[in-house]
């Protein structure tokens, strides 16, 4: 199989794209000023400093702007979770959808086996129990 290469100016740099037919086929958008990035079995996510969510595309080898929600940060492991500008809680429930949870946190985790965390904003750690948050032990 022969490839191309195609570079693609980005605010930070340069941005190589590699694909298998000529002309590579363009991104939706180039992912901006980086603000956050998260990798997990969910793929690579990036939040912008406009607050847009990224996925990679790894057949284009580009940022796919995930449409559907603005965060400040994301969580990339079985599932994705992020923060939004007004600290509320959110799950991708794929295509557009995302699922606001209760929550008033400053960062969330989660892993490549789903265990989710959150930090509230006086700095008390949280675990999701699938229906709720419950306060972990100091």
């Amino acid at each position: 199989k022969q490839w191309y290469q195609r570079r693609v100016a980005i605010t930070a740099g340069v941005q190589t794209q590699f694909c298998n037919s000529d002309p590579c086929p363009a991104c939706d958008k180039s992912l901006g000023k980086v603000a956050q990035i998260s990798k997990g079995k969910a793929g690579m996510w990036g939040v912008d400093s406009e607050e847009d969510v990224f996925k990679l595309d790894t057949g284009r080898l580009c940022w796919a702007k995930v449409p559907g929600g603005k965060l400040t940060k994301v969580s990339s492991g079985a599932t994705v979770w992020g923060i939004g500008p007004g600290r509320n809680v959110y799950k991708y429930l794929g295509g557009d959808s995302w699922l606001q949870l209760p929550g008033d946190f400053i960062d969330v985790d989660v892993s490549d086996n789903d265990n989710v965390w959150g930090v509230a904003s006086n700095h008390d750690l949280f675990r999701w129990t699938a229906s709720t948050w419950e306060r972990s032990l100091r």
